[in-house]
């Protein structure tokens, strides 16, 4: 007896269910797979007056099919993520003036651990803007620290928030903030992920946490490992 030929599933939305991972993943809240994760949609959906099945469900993570319209806000609030990021990947968006300020700040936290790390021996490496790898994984450098290797993700207090992208869970996230009992002092912290999950707000596909630095673990010096 032959068996009929199945026409294999095509992933026709890449983007749309790498986002839909990333906000589950990154959610406490959301059971993981196959572990009731597809239920989980389902009934915080119905919840809220939305009728979905386990099937489309799976097929919006696996990037088959996409939601209606009409779906996108509700699922980005079960998600606790912003709806515009989750349907097209666009953050809310910041004056120019303002975003060049937060990417002048975010830069200049960068280059300032780097230069500590330096300071201390160790040797560090940005990502050529070609590494889709280290670009997904939001890796701002490779540093050797007394011979063990680290993608970190630098962030620092932009108007009185720390905000980490959610793709960064695998990295060594350190936060810069200026000492403000010194003119030139700054404190870099080690954001520890499961705590930012706990403590942290999901917004635009990044962690938002406040300015409460006490936390998190004070990095006095990179002569030792991380």
């Amino acid at each position: 007896m032959s068996v009929p030929f199945r026409t294999p599933e095509k992933q026709v939305h890449p983007e749309f269910a790498r986002r839909l991972l990333q906000a589950a993943d990154s959610n406490p809240q959301v059971p993981a797979p196959n572990e009731g994760r597809l239920r989980w949609f389902v009934e915080q959906l119905d919840r809220r007056g939305y009728k979905t099945s386990l099937e489309t469900v799976r097929k919006w993570l696996s990037g088959m099919t996409v939601p209606r319209q009409k779906m996108y806000v509700p699922l980005a609030e079960i998600l606790k993520v912003d709806a515009g990021w989750l349907a097209a990947g666009t953050p809310a968006k910041a004056t120019g003036a303002q975003q060049r300020a937060n990417i002048m700040s975010e830069q200049g936290a960068a280059n300032v651990v780097a230069g500590f790390i330096q300071m201390d021996g160790g040797q560090v490496a940005v990502p050529q803007p070609d590494d889709r790898a280290a670009h997904d994984k939001s890796v701002d450098m490779h540093a050797i620290i007394r011979g063990a290797k680290y993608d970190l993700t630098i962030t620092t207090l932009v108007q009185g928030q720390f905000r980490i992208p959610v793709n960064a869970s695998e990295n060594i996230i350190l936060a810069v903030a200026r000492d403000p009992d010194s003119s030139f002092g700054v404190r870099v912290l080690e954001i520890e992920w499961d705590r930012a999950l706990e403590s942290g707000k999901l917004e635009n596909g990044a962690i938002v946490l406040s300015d409460d630095l006490s936390p998190w673990k004070e990095i006095k010096s990179f002569t030792e490992r991380l």
